[in-house]
């Protein structure tokens, strides 16, 4: 009897060796994935800090252009305004 009782532990404890065994390799899998996982999301942080540098550096020349442009439209319109004095003064003089 006793033999027969080793023979069923012995049974017992290979079909836990077993299960065990596919819990690590199915955990294995899992890590495997996850660190696969970890290296896309930090690729994407890092495209997305890269767009918002992007976005930061356009963002500061739209506004640098805007500023230009504001100037160049006034002194335009100066000029502008001093063509028509100096033409009504022309005119006037003739």
């Amino acid at each position: 009897m006793e033999l027969e009782e080793l023979c069923h532990e012995k049974k017992m404890q290979r079909e836990e060796i077993q299960k065990l065994m596919g819990q690590i390799h199915r955990l294995k899998s899992e890590l495997q994935d996850m660190e696969a996982q970890e290296v896309l999301e930090a690729e994407s942080r890092e495209q997305l800090e890269d767009l918002q540098d992007r976005t930061a550096a356009q963002k500061s020349s739209k506004q640098e252009l805007e500023t230009e442009s504001d100037h160049l439209q006034q002194e335009f319109h100066y000029r502008e305004d001093n063509l028509v004095l100096n033409k009504e003064h022309i005119c006037k003089a003739e």
